[in-house]
């Protein structure tokens, strides 16, 4: 047993020098390192702040605008600068087009007002035509002479008091139920005269009177007969003649004859 013990312990030097000279040569070829800084000393765990599940993450604002900015988001923002000038161009074809339409508004305003005024002018002018179209004559002058004893020459002026020519086709002179008719061919201009009349024979007693001073009277009706811008007319008239051989001849216009000329000559057409 004493010798077993001793083989034990001449046995343990031996294996201790084995162990140096590998630990040796492992030193040997190993280069030196170089010792980083001691590190801050961490502090326990209990000192720790233990983050709570629900906590949001914190999150780095620099380096979300960087990633924002970045080369592969360059194609979306060239879409919503593209996006930004289209809604720009239509806010101001918006604007072009309220301004047009102001603008034609005013122009449809102006328009009904132009032809609010044509329209009033053309009737004005309508009513200015038919007005020239309603052509007359007026008779003036009367005068009376003898041409022979007891046959009274009666004539008078007659004028077309219109704008239009008119063309004279006859006359009618009427005393008592004696009727003169004349039928005549003859244009008169536009403030033109032209003398028509009649021969009438007297009675002794209105002979006697034509040749006093008092002169004589009798009623007189007619028409004058003649073809305008607006047709064949006819004129009627009618009244009192005074005349006598020294004082002349007076025509004063008689309601009453005026309305028998007209009922019995106003449907009379000219020939």
């Amino acid at each position: 047993m004493i010798i077993g013990l001793v083989g034990i312990a001449a046995s343990q030097p031996i294996q201790g020098r084995q162990d140096t000279r590998p630990h040796q040569e492992v030193t040997k070829q190993t280069p030196p390192t170089t010792v980083p800084p001691p590190a801050s000393p961490t502090p326990p765990p209990c000192c720790q702040p233990t983050p709570s599940p629900n906590q949001p993450t914190p999150v780095n604002k620099a380096n979300k605008w960087q990633e924002a900015v970045a080369p592969p988001t360059w194609s979306n923002w060239a879409l919503v600068f593209v996006g930004i000038g289209a809604i720009v161009a239509a806010l101001c074809t918006l604007g072009i087009i309220r301004t047009q339409t102001a603008h034609i508004a005013r122009q449809a305003v102006s328009m009904r007002r132009q032809t609010t005024i044509l329209r009033k002018s053309a009737e004005a002018t309508n009513r200015s035509v038919e007005l020239q179209s309603v052509q007359w004559v007026t008779l003036k002058n009367w005068r009376s002479r003898l041409s022979q004893p007891y046959m009274l020459n009666i004539e008078v002026d007659l004028i077309n008091e219109t704008s239009f020519p008119l063309t004279l086709r006859g006359t009618t002179f009427q005393v008592g139920t004696a009727k003169f008719e004349g039928a005549l061919d003859i244009t008169v201009v536009p403030h033109a005269v032209h003398t028509v009349g009649c021969i009438r024979q007297l009675l002794q007693e209105e002979y006697t009177d034509y040749l006093s001073d008092n002169g004589t009277t009798f009623g007189l009706r007619g028409a004058i007969r003649f073809v305008g811008v607006s047709g064949n007319k006819v004129q009627p008239f009618g009244g009192l003649v005074t005349t006598s051989f020294s004082g002349g001849t007076e025509f004063s216009s008689i309601s009453e004859y005026e309305q028998s000329a007209k009922d019995h000559y106003g449907e009379e057409s000219a020939n």
